[in-house]
């Protein structure tokens, strides 16, 4: 019945464009499908720079921004703090922190305060005092000290805070909510004797809440785990990452630890500055298996990254942004163990922070942005599920009653106004035919998309597009042969067409969703009995660049000889 859909689909489209092409032509290639991406769109501005800040979200829904450090006008560490609304797409300020700092932790507490720990201060002094801000009365009071400064906090399931790894000793401690005070807990299995903090091997490293209530600290060369119980550190298996040299690192910076729904945890990125005179950023990352205490390789990032962001998306991926100069940002899939690019940002960023909403949206928020020399930027990311599911909710509530055929569906999908960061083509007039409707319905088993998935959405909208050639084949009888290259795009919104001589690179040849006669058409000449081969992408979410548009979806594609005498493109 699927493929009857899809048949019927081919005979609805409408949609095309064609270039006129002076060369022999030959056979069609199949369809390649590419993974669905999410898309950013933007938000309300913060109420000034920020990088190196923190952003929690609190019970009632909201964000708490708090501290980091100036950008334009100041480098210095703030003591401002501001809320993001969800609802309006506003930032506002709210009360200021007792102190100043940047690179400080802030833990949502079980009771909906937030604590705000450590960090520096304007001059470069480190800070061992700590704050709670109360959302209830919007301000913040000073809570007990700790005896050093930590950059890392993590909630365990007893309530309390682990402050730890260290910036200067080996030490860890702990916070009680419920006294408000600070006590050492035991010392960890390893303190590296190296030149930083005299703790190398700790230093930089994360602090992940695993299933179990343990605590994996991601130090090198070998991690440790927490142990809240019996309060006591204790090494698990040695990190899977080496240097160029194939040496072990002594510290790595800027990395990111996320715990996955199947339990294990993902490390991504960093980097190591050996002495002081080599950086070295890494686009590596590897899994932590609880169960065996070991780490293992997965696939690398499309991009060296440090200083990053990772969330765990509803879903189950890993949005990855930030930490370089390219705004692409990407996906971790756990089944496969690849990542892959989504977006992009408005920009680059460096040292901003990245939030789960309770719409399953993320809010990413300041950090240095590129290359517009600002950090008060602020943008959504919509993963490609919520964005689906968004566009069928709001066709089911325009519906109603109705009996919901494809024809209906059809006309709420290009009728219906678009919301940030919908499915290209929603809330426009010809942008689908009921056809390619029908065959998403069908694929729901007909119960209204009760059951189709994000990616049989983008499956089924993506299927109608293809590439051709007519006539098909073309012998050339004189010095020139007349075909057409047509193509047709659903749900599309910025598409190339790159072809490929032979086993040469490939180059630019047209730009266009929707293209007619020759304007579009890259003037080109080559020899007759060459091989072409024309490859349609989805730049949507991917910036196509000559050296980045194989990151993006490729549509479809086609194979067109050239026979007889020299065959000219225009």
């Amino acid at each position: 019945m699927i493929r009857q859909a899809l048949k019927k689909t081919a005979t609805s489209l409408k949609f095309g464009s064609a270039l006129l092409l002076l060369f022999g032509v030959a056979g069609l290639a199949p369809i390649a499908m590419g993974q669905a991406t999410g898309t950013f769109t933007p938000t309300g501005s913060l109420t000034g720079d920020r990088w190196h800040h923190t952003a929690t979200l609190l019970t009632n829904g909201k964000v708490l921004i708090a501290g980091g450090q100036g950008f334009r006008f100041s480098l210095d560490p703030l003591d401002t703090a501001e809320i993001y609304d969800p609802s309006t797409g506003t930032f506002a300020a709210t009360g200021s922190m007792v102190t100043a700092r940047a690179d400080h932790t802030a833990t949502l507490l079980p009771d909906g305060r937030v604590l705000i720990a450590g960090g520096w201060k304007p001059g470069g002094i480190v800070l061992a005092s700590a704050e709670i801000y109360d959302p209830s009365t919007g301000s913040f009071a000073s809570t007990g000290n700790m005896s050093t400064s930590y950059y890392r906090a993590t909630l365990l399931s007893n309530g309390k805070v682990l402050m730890g790894p260290p910036a200067t000793d080996g030490s860890a401690e702990l916070y009680d909510p419920s006294t408000g005070t600070f006590t050492t807990t035991g010392g960890y299995a390893h303190i590296g004797t190296g030149s930083v903090f005299g703790s190398d091997g700790l230093f930089g490293s994360t602090a992940t809440l695993l299933p179990d209530g343990r605590v994996l600290i991601t130090s090198e060369p070998t991690a440790e785990l927490y142990v809240p119980g019996t309060g006591t550190f204790s090494l698990t298996g040695p990190m899977s990452l080496v240097g160029a040299m194939g040496e072990r690192v002594p510290y790595i910076v800027g990395r990111t630890a996320t715990l996955l729904t199947n339990g294990k945890v993902l490390v991504a990125g960093g980097d190591i500055a050996f002495d002081g005179n080599t950086d070295t950023v890494f686009a590596s990352a590897e899994l932590y298996d609880p169960s065996s205490g070991t780490f293992t390789a997965t696939g690398n990032m499309t991009n060296s990254r440090e200083g990053h962001t990772a969330t765990l998306l509803p879903d189950g991926n890993v949005l990855i942004a930030g930490g370089g100069n390219d705004p692409a940002a990407e996906l971790y899939d756990p089944a496969s163990g690849t990542f892959s690019r989504t977006g992009p940002m408005s920009a680059s960023r460096f040292g901003n922070t990245a939030t789960l909403l309770t719409d399953g949206t993320v809010l990413v928020a300041g950090g240095q942005r590129y290359p517009v020399f600002e950090a008060n930027a602020a943008e959504i990311y919509h993963p490609q599920s919520s964005v689906w599911q968004a566009a069928v909710t709001a066709m089911k509530t325009a519906a109603g009653s109705d009996s919901q055929n494809f024809w209906q569906w059809a006309y709420y999908w290009q009728y219906l106004p678009a919301f940030p960061g919908a499915p290209a083509g929603f809330g426009e007039v010809g942008s689908i035919s009921p056809g390619v409707m029908e065959q998403i319905i069908v694929a729901g088993a007909g119960d209204g998309f009760g059951i189709v998935s994000a990616e049989q959405w983008a499956l089924y909208y993506r299927q109608a597009a293809s590439i051709s050639a007519s006539p098909n084949p073309c012998v050339l009888s004189s010095s020139l042969c007349t075909s057409f290259i047509t193509w047709s795009t659903t749900g599309v919104s910025n598409a190339q067409v790159w072809v490929t001589v032979g086993s040469g690179p490939d180059s630019l040849f047209a730009t266009a969703v929707s293209c007619s006669g020759t304007a579009c058409a890259a003037p080109w000449i080559q020899g007759g009995g060459f091989v072409y081969t024309f490859t349609l992408y989805d730049c949507s979410s991917v910036m196509c660049t000559s050296t980045d548009h194989g990151n993006a979806p490729v549509l479809s594609s086609v194979r067109v000889t050239a026979k007889g005498r020299d065959a000219a493109v225009r």
